[in-house]
């Protein structure tokens, strides 16, 4: 298994696979798509209420799985949030497309 850190506008993301020999253009493909896509972002602190936050996370890809590690700070009140799942990328890509199309909740 191979690891890669970068910077990102929400904050670091690292990560890791056996898949990460490829081509650099290739990894940096991947690792915008999760970014995009896979990782949450602007999550609401329960604190205070504000949107404002940097996220780190770790993401592990394995064959056919997607391992989310992380903690989000509030840029506001610096409240902690530690998060971990595990998620199949097409369907948590498919989720996701279904809210942005539909609203939260209203689809079926």
């Amino acid at each position: 298994m191979s690891t890669v850190k970068r910077a990102t506008s929400w904050g670091t993301l690292e990560l890791t696979s056996k898949h990460l020999e490829m081509e650099k253009s290739k990894v940096d493909r991947l690792i915008d798509i999760l970014a995009t896509y896979f990782v949450p972002r602007k999550i609401e602190c329960k604190e205070c209420g504000s949107l404002d936050n940097m996220m780190d996370a770790r993401v592990t890809l394995d064959e056919d799985v997607i391992l989310f590690e992380g903690k989000t700070t509030c840029d506001s009140c610096e409240h902690v949030v530690e998060y971990n799942a595990v998620g199949d990328p097409l369907k948590m890509s498919a989720e996701r497309q279904r809210e942005n199309n539909f609203g939260k909740g209203e689809s079926k």
